[in-house]
């Protein structure tokens, strides 16, 4: 339909060339993409082009077009695309090809199964998982994950489920971590499509070792290459299946908070891995709660927790948005959800050893993460909390008087959420938090005047008449702070904390509207 020569320029142009070329190549294009036959000239472009880039877009383009085309084509047109795909994926040197190639492979499997099947298709598969050769058994695990991102597709396979676990099973094992990979990819496919618990149990949990061992072996080669994507592959994997009936039994619960605990503490990963570790500790939690209860897991969870929420030191005061602060505010919130799921009788006494054993610290990051965790925690154990405060609050008092600015911004959190869960009981305390929030609203940083202003702002609006003999100085230090900061959003707390005063203050606040 078009002389080669043309195409290859044209695919060249669609890739590499400006704005201008590239729309007129797409003009170019679009009239023949709508004919049957230009189909057999993208295939020829894909066997045939020098340019990797070239037979790449041929892959795409093949793959967008293929299915409103394929009855048209006829079945000699057909079956020499299927044997042609086949060859490609056999001989393609370059991955990014072989990757279009193999979701053109799926997407043309979608009309070739239901029409007779594609036998040389799992043939071809089957060929290569076993080849001794890396480079074919990466094809294998690439097309495998392909094909089981249809849903057709992975229902016309249906019959050889077996099969593809036991072939999962040994790639899982495979010595090159590539191919490993691949296998975790293709489970990650195909593990949606197994929604019977009968599935997940006969199919997917004799996997569940297999994946924790490669994620344990990736762990274990941290300096190796793409060791981080392998770690961030097995934790994302393990979420879904912990979200299927049956694919997880309660033996196995106990391994995966190990790893989840110990590529979460791995400071020599980066962020990704170690973000996607501690969600899998929260999906644990929230999936098998009973099982880590029953089997006495949290005490050791929630010590290990603690250890990456204080871990990396606090820093400068303006390095909030490192890698090292994302991890700790992320273990933060695994507490929350544990303080929200689990029932408070087995989460209290834990939290009340961990202050006991930290708050005294001589370690900055350990005593700010006392107060960020019981900050998260307050709403969670709402009840516990309140006939704890006498016991919690002087941990918070010291906080407000550290010389870390840190750690007076943590303690300003934990007041202001101690104000919104554990009211009335937290504000028979004022006489003492409002006088501790008065001197961190002098403090040099904007982000810890902003958070002293939301303490005062969640804590005096529930406050009533006690607030009256700290109204005077309260105002002259928030009107003082406002006048003063030139920060927006501090600023805007400001605003807001004398609002929460005034609704606190009801008629006596009329007298400072001069």
């Amino acid at each position: 339909l078009m002389p080669s020569a043309q195409l290859e320029s044209l695919l060249s142009q669609m890739v590499q060339g400006d704005p201008e070329q590239i729309r007129q190549a797409e003009e170019a294009l679009t009239p023949a993409l709508s004919t049957p036959a230009f189909m057999l000239d993208l295939l020829t472009r894909l066997t045939q082009s020098q340019a990797a880039h070239v037979r790449q877009l041929a892959a795409v383009l093949l793959r967008r077009r293929i299915g409103s085309h394929w009855r048209k084509l006829g079945a000699a047109n057909t079956n020499r695309i299927k044997a042609t795909l086949l060859q490609v994926l056999a001989t393609e040197p370059e991955g990014a090809v072989v990757r279009s190639v193999a979701a053109l492979c799926a997407s043309a499997a979608r009309h070739a199964m239901s029409k007779g099947g594609w036998p040389e298709l799992l043939s071809c598969v089957l060929e290569g998982s076993r080849s001794p050769t890396t480079a074919h058994r990466l094809v294998a695990m690439t097309l495998i994950a392909s094909l089981l991102e249809s849903d057709e597709v992975t229902e016309h396979l249906r019959p050889h489920f077996v099969l593809l676990k036991d072939l999962l099973a040994a790639a899982l094992q495979d010595a090159q971590l590539d191919v490993a990979r691949g296998a975790l990819k293709a489970l990650s496919a195909w593990t949606p499509s197994l929604g019977t618990e009968q599935d997940a149990a006969s199919l997917l949990r004799p996997l569940v070792p297999l994946v924790l061992g490669l994620g344990a072996r990736a762990l274990g080669e941290s300096d190796s290459l793409g060791d981080d994507e392998t770690i961030t592959l097995v934790c994302s994997l393990m979420d879904d299946l912990l979200e299927q009936d049956g694919a997880v039994q309660p033996a196995q619960v106990s391994p995966i908070a190990d790893y989840a605990l110990a590529a979460a503490a791995s400071t020599s990963l980066e962020l990704e891995p170690r973000r996607a570790a501690l969600h899998l500790c929260a999906c644990l939690v929230g999936t098998r709660r009973r099982a880590v209860v029953k089997q006495k897991l949290l005490p050791a969870m929630l010590a290990r927790l603690f250890e990456v929420c204080s871990s990396g030191g606090i820093g400068a005061p303006d390095d909030d948005d490192d890698d090292e602060s994302k991890v700790y505010k992320m273990a933060a919130q695994v507490f929350e959800t544990v303080a929200e799921l689990v029932p408070s009788k087995h989460v209290m006494p834990l939290l009340l050893e961990l202050v006991a054993t930290h708050a005294p610290s001589p370690d900055p990051a350990r005593r700010r993460a006392v107060l960020l965790i019981l900050a998260v925690t307050a709403a969670g154990c709402a009840e516990a909390f309140a006939k704890e405060l006498p016991r919690l609050m002087p941990v918070v008092y010291a906080g407000c008087e550290a010389p870390e600015p840190q750690v007076r911004e943590a303690a300003c959190l934990a007041i202001g959420l101690f104000a919104q869960s554990l009211h009335p009981e937290i504000l028979e305390h004022y006489e003492r938090v409002l006088p501790h929030l008065f001197e961190v609203l002098a403090d040099a940083r904007g982000e810890v005047q902003g958070r002293a202003c939301y303490a005062i702002e969640a804590f005096c609006e529930h406050l009533g008449s006690d607030i009256q003999p700290f109204l005077a100085p309260l105002l002259e230090r928030l009107t003082t702070l406002l006048q003063h900061t030139a920060e927006r959003p501090t600023q805007e707390r400001c605003v807001s904390a004398i609002a929460a005063v005034a609704v606190g203050a009801k008629k006596a606040f009329a007298d400072y509207f001069d």
